[in-house]
């Protein structure tokens, strides 16, 4: 029995494991950060809306805002336990209703209301390559500096 060749197959076998599971976890976050730039995307060319509770909506119903509906209210209600209604301004509408935020620009305002483009994709597939090679590698090497350093204690072999 050699015990170094079994031990380097489950090596191999355990870094196809690694690998596989890795690259699943990463390919799920890759394609949820392309949709989310999707998205973000789509409402920079539809227009952004801010939301707001509707008591505290400044400027015109209909006009600077809109009611955001029965179904979103109550969605409201289920998750955040608030029973008032919703309201959504388009950009124009946020910047006609708020003159106090004229300073601001687009970016700065949908940045203060939480809506940013953090996707990266591109850098979240680096990182899983990274994790995915990073582990093997280094479990092969602390087998090799092991291997080396157990061989400094064997006996050596000297001829008669």
């Amino acid at each position: 029995m050699n015990l170094r060749r079994g031990l380097f197959r489950v090596w191999i076998v355990a870094s196809i494991c690694w690998l596989i599971f890795v690259g699943s976890v990463t390919y799920w976050g890759v394609q949820r950060q392309i949709a989310e730039g999707d998205a973000f995307q789509r409402m920079k060319r539809d227009g952004f809306v801010i939301g707001t509770f509707c008591d505290e909506a400044k400027g015109q119903e209909n006009v600077d805002f809109d009611k955001a509906g029965k179904a979103f209210n109550e969605a409201m209600k289920d998750t955040a336990g608030q029973e008032r209604e919703w309201c959504q301004y388009s950009l124009a509408g946020y910047h006609k209703a708020h003159p106090e935020e004229a300073s601001k620009t687009d970016d700065q305002i949908l940045a203060a209301n939480f809506i940013t483009d953090d996707s990266h994709p591109w850098q979240t597939a680096f990182y899983g390559l990274v994790a995915a090679a990073a582990a093997p590698l280094a479990v092969l090497l602390v087998w090799f500096v092991g291997t080396w350093v157990m061989a400094g204690f064997r006996k050596s072999e000297k001829p008669s």
